[in-house]
């Protein structure tokens, strides 16, 4: 007998046995905390970020041209079919499910699928939706091993080979591998139809464009007709040669070659963007000046180094943001064609709210916030932020991948916090997580351990310790036990909550949890005598901060230990020469590393250990030093999902909405410092 028993359940109770029996398998989605002033874009665009990684794969038609678009109207359809056509339609249904961003019923899906009810195509499809699952859900080795068991030969169908292709090069992507990018699309390019295969024209071509010397060294590759026609083709466009004569040209020298190339010039597939003029609106003479200081000095600091560009002005929005439209205004009637800014929350909102009033979309903008699907109508608009609603989904992916599938959420009681819980909990639920409690703290309270014993469900074991103390009418030995169906827990909180709440975490039997929360909880510094408790905290936070905070716990243990081993050679000499001989004088290497570091330092500030000893200062300027670097590279970043432009403090690439998206590192708190966890 073939069957499973929940493949015979799904045969024999229909839709409607389905779908209850889907239900009891997936995990409960949770009641999201409420705030009053939440929006509904908030929580789409959390949703949105967590599911960033899908678009790389879903960015060309489907190969299988199928009129259903719901996967219970196939799961439906399996009533009253035999074994075999029913799992062939639940391996559809499986895709579908991934489509729609339903990755734990897809997962539940799969696991009802009996192989040994499906031929050789259905087995080879089987394995390329597992590997696709495994991609979307971070494990990318195990993808790449699961497409390395599929025969690349006569045995694999048209539509199987179009995925498996997809499939390696939205994994070469990941692994920035360009060359292997494009040469997997020209593979792919002559199975594809109509705009499928438009698409992947553009990609190769943008890709060609940005990277041109991606081939330069590679012989083998170049002995490819097709790819030295592309690469002719980028040549005239980075040339601006691309006329109607010189494009016969390129068609007499190439005339089997398959690009569309009236189609593609019809795009504009040079998608490099330049500016002679930027404005910047930044909150200088507000509460957030000093945040404004540090965004303007790493501006400045790339437009040092790019060495190309002088003319940029910074205009003081100040606090009252309801003028942000009029600033805006004006920096355009002043001649600039490239505004970044609103620096602020408040400010964002208010530029978003002109630009979406006004039938002038003004000037190309990089808004410092968040773009909804409705903002990202306006024409011209990317969004460039560091908003800890990121750091949160980031978590969520990374404990997903890690194979958590259970949380708690430790959350302050505010609108920074309740955000915070809300885009971790869309983006853990969507990946096929449950957030099993909720627990607000008051930040200025003194005690919290109310909070974390009933998070922990300290209670529980305490009324049972009662409970039974009573029943045998005796005094019993008691050690208080947490709750046992979690995986880790989320702090959605900054260093000064992390101090307070994780020694009550650890004491309360929970010491063995992972912890995770956001960059708030990592302000720069790490004091031994108040950090030493957050040992385990991971936490995230930019690529660059963390780097040079390791950069500069290295050097300052290579200092203590050369001060050390300076003192003690100075003794044992002193000791040895019996005071015959003068002293010896202080080891000089320290003062000759200090002496160039101060030199490099004022060349450039990149290059010192970390220019502010806020970590929040770093942070915007590295964001500052981002937004210039990111200009020329936004068209390139909206027309191709797989591209990721690595600038000097992080790495950036691009959601459907325009919102860009920034590398995110781990750290994690150590007795002596801070690590980078891989």
């Amino acid at each position: 007998m073939h069957c499973k028993l929940p493949h015979q359940l799904i045969l024999g109770l229909g839709l409607t046995g389905v779908t209850l029996f889907f239900t009891g398998c997936a995990p409960t989605q949770t009641q999201l905390p409420t705030e009053s002033d939440a929006t509904q874009s908030e929580q789409r665009q959390a949703k949105t970020h967590a599911l960033n990684q899908e678009q790389s794969i879903n960015s060309t038609e489907n190969p299988i041209s199928d009129e259903i678009q719901n996967p219970w109207q196939l799961v439906e359809m399996t009533r009253g079919k035999s074994p075999a056509e029913s799992n062939a339609l639940l391996l559809k249904a499986c895709e579908l499910f991934l489509d729609q961003q339903h990755y734990s019923t897809a997962y539940t899906m799969l696991e009802q699928i009996d192989l040994g009810w499906l031929d050789r195509d259905e087995k080879q499809y089987f394995s390329l939706i597992r590997a696709r699952y495994a991609l979307l859900t971070g494990d990318t080795s195990r993808a790449t091993s699961l497409l390395s068991q599929i025969p690349r030969n006569n045995s694999i169908s048209r539509e199987n080979y179009v995925r498996l292709l997809q499939l390696e090069a939205a994994i070469a992507a990941q692994q920035l591998n360009y060359q292997r990018v494009v040469l997997k699309r020209i593979e792919l390019d002559p199975l594809l139809f109509s705009q499928a295969q438009l698409a992947n024209q553009q990609s190769i071509l943008n890709t060609l464009t940005r990277e041109p010397e991606l081939f330069s060294a590679n012989e083998a590759a170049m002995q490819n007709s097709t790819l030295q026609g592309w690469l002719a083709l980028t040549v005239l466009i980075q040339q601006n040669r691309l006329n109607d004569s010189q494009l016969a040209l390129w068609q007499q020298q190439y005339p089997q070659h398959p690009a569309q190339t009236t189609a593609l010039m019809d795009s504009g597939v040079n998608a490099s963007i330049s500016s002679q003029q930027i404005a910047l609106l930044l909150p200088t003479s507000s509460n957030l000046g000093r945040a404004a200081e540090a965004f303007k000095a790493g501006f400045d600091a790339a437009v040092v180094k790019d060495g190309r560009f002088d003319r940029s002005r910074a205009y003081d929005i100040g606090s009252e943001t309801d003028l942000v439209g009029l600033y805006y205004q004006s920096a355009v009637n002043d001649g600039a064609d490239f505004v970044i800014g609103p620096l602020g929350r408040a400010g964002a909102q208010a530029l978003l709210a002109h630009l979406n009033s006004t039938s002038n979309p003004g000037v190309s903008t990089l808004l410092l916030g968040e773009l909804s699907p409705e903002d990202s109508q306006v024409s011209n608009l990317w969004g460039l932020s560091l908003s800890p609603e990121q750091d949160a989904v980031a978590i969520a992916e990374r404990a997903i991948s890690q194979g958590m599938r259970s949380a708690l959420v430790l959350q302050k009681d505010n609108g920074w916090g309740l955000r915070l819980a809300r885009a971790f909990t869309l983006a853990f639920e969507a990946k096929g997580g449950t957030v099993v409690g909720f627990q607000a703290f008051q930040p200025d309270k003194a005690d919290h351990s109310f909070e974390v014993k009933k998070l922990l469900d300290i209670s529980s074991s305490e009324v049972r310790y009662k409970q039974l103390q009573n029943l045998l009418g005796t005094k019993l030995e008691f050690s208080e036990r947490r709750r046992n169906d979690v995986d880790f827990i989320f702090l959605a909180g900054n260093t000064r909550d992390a101090r307070r709440l994780i020694p009550l975490v650890k004491f309360y039997r929970a010491h063995d949890l992972p912890l995770y929360a956001s960059s708030s909880a990592y302000n720069g510094r790490f004091d031994k005598l108040t950090d030493e408790d957050l040992t385990g905290l991971n936490f995230a936070d930019l690529p660059w901060i963390l780097n040079k905070q390791i950069e500069m716990q290295l050097r300052e243990k290579s200092r203590l230990s050369a001060e050390k081993e300076a003192a003690e050679a100075k003794s044992l000499a002193l000791t040895q020469v019996q005071g015959l001989a003068a002293p010896l004088p202080d080891e000089p290497v320290e003062q000759e590393i200090v002496a160039v570091n101060s030199g490099i330092l004022n060349e450039d500030p990149l290059l010192q250990d970390l220019p502010y000893r806020s970590a929040t200062l770093n942070r915007l300027f590295a964001l500052g030093y981002a937004a210039y670097e990111a200009i020329p590279q936004l068209g390139y970043l909206q027309s191709d999902e797989w591209y990721q432009f690595d600038t000097q403090t992080m790495s950036l690439n691009m959601d459907e909405y325009r919102n860009l998206r920034h590398s995110i590192a781990w750290g994690k708190y150590i007795a002596d410092g801070i690590s980078i966890s891989p």
